[in-house]
């Protein structure tokens, strides 16, 4: 059995990914950020999972698949905060404790940044997020069975994955205190920013296989403005998203001139200072509905504003 124990943190989120070989999945104890509620949870009994073995360069993530049995699990957390660095050098020491051995290891930057994040098989926004400029990976090896940790935060709030693969995976429980804070009602877009660390833009409107922003007034640009005038110590990253229709490199392309065609509107009618947006684009690499429905495709085309810095 795995268990986690609560200790109190704030501003912080951990990913782990558990793999197995022919062992199985051994027992684990691990301390785990709290108090926390379940977001999401999938189990299938028989899968493959590929995780990151090396830094994204020259357009290639070096990984390693496992099949097995797989489990994932997501839960977002409340509570105090602590850097990035302390949360994994703090889990770093609990596996090596239970006989782990480290294999790779690499911060936000020596990761690969947003490439690095966006190779990773991580449940979507609101349930799971990961800041884009800090967040810290782990890759680590016992006997037959493989470790990987994903450290990152939010404001206010922590997120957590699970991902375990193994041909006999025992049951997870998590021990986790009450909620210290409600779900944030998803039309409060300034909340949904500064406890889920992003929000969809829903109104926008883009013409079929256009780039730019159609004309029209929009209350998510509107309170996106109002929210960054109110914050001047943040930063966003638009991100924009687009169906599975056509390549990849081509809807990659289409989603980072939408997502830049957001920016271009913030700073020139709502006087937005360039400094506080970035604009990129993930094409259909992220999904939050099927493709293979009118209506999946079209929630699928979106524009995420992230939270990605502050002062």
């Amino acid at each position: 059995m795995i268990r986690f124990t609560p200790v109190f943190l704030r501003r912080s989120l951990l990913v782990v990914v558990l793999a197995g070989g022919g062992t199985g999945v051994q027992a684990l104890t691990l301390a785990f950020p709290g108090p926390a509620v379940q977001t999401q949870t999938l189990q299938e009994p028989l899968a493959r999972y590929r995780f990151a073995t090396g830094p994204w360069a020259a357009g290639v993530l070096p990984s390693r698949v496992v099949e097995g049995a797989m489990e994932q699990t997501a839960w977002r957390i409340e509570g105090a905060g602590q850097s990035t660095l302390a949360l994994l050098a703090d889990l770093r020491g609990q596996i090596t404790a239970e006989g782990w051995q480290i294999r790779f290891e690499c911060d936000a930057a020596e990761c690969g940044g947003y490439d690095f994040r966006y190779e990773m098989e991580l449940f979507n926004e609101p349930d799971m997020h990961v800041d884009l400029g800090d967040y810290r990976y782990l890759l680590a090896e016992k006997s037959d069975d493989v470790m990987a940790l994903m450290v990152s935060r939010a404001l206010g709030a922590g997120f957590v994955q699970m991902v375990r693969v193994g041909g006999d995976l025992p049951a997870v429980e998590a021990e986790t205190a009450p909620p210290m804070a409600q779900v944030t009602p998803r039309g409060d877009l300034a909340a949904q920013l500064e406890n889920g660390g992003a929000t969809v833009l829903e109104d926008l409107v883009f013409a079929s296989s256009a780039s730019e922003l159609a004309a029209g007034d929009y209350a998510s640009l509107a309170a996106l403005a109002q929210y960054l005038r109110a914050h001047p110590d943040r930063a966003i990253t638009l991100v924009g998203h687009t169906d599975a229709s056509g390549s990849l490199a081509v809807n990659v392309a289409l989603s980072r001139q939408r997502a830049e065609s957001v920016r271009a509107r913030l700073i020139g009618e709502f006087d937005i200072p360039a400094a506080q947006l970035q604009a990129d684009g993930v094409g259909y690499l992220a999904p939050r509905a099927g493709n293979l429905t009118p209506e999946g495709r079209t929630r699928n085309r979106r524009v995420e504003a992230m939270l990605t810095a502050t002062q």
